[in-house]
């Protein structure tokens, strides 16, 4: 059964992708410098974040096949 893609879910994943380059290039080095840059708690920046680090294949599977 196909439901189509939730774009809830493709913006948290596109976001905590971005999040995730800004921190390996050095732009912000820990969770609490990103949650103060974009004006959120350290708790949820480090909640959305899990997803950048999913297994390719678990990220098909959630954006591809759902």
């Amino acid at each position: 059964m196909n439901r189509g893609q939730d774009p809830h879910l493709l913006r948290a994943i596109g976001r905590a992708w971005g999040w995730r380059q800004q921190m390996e290039r050095g732009e912000v080095t820990t969770i609490a410098d990103l949650a103060a840059e974009e004006g959120l708690s350290d708790r949820y920046v480090s909640r959305l974040l899990r997803p950048a680090w999913l297994a390719p294949d678990v990220l098909e599977r959630l954006v591809v096949r759902r």
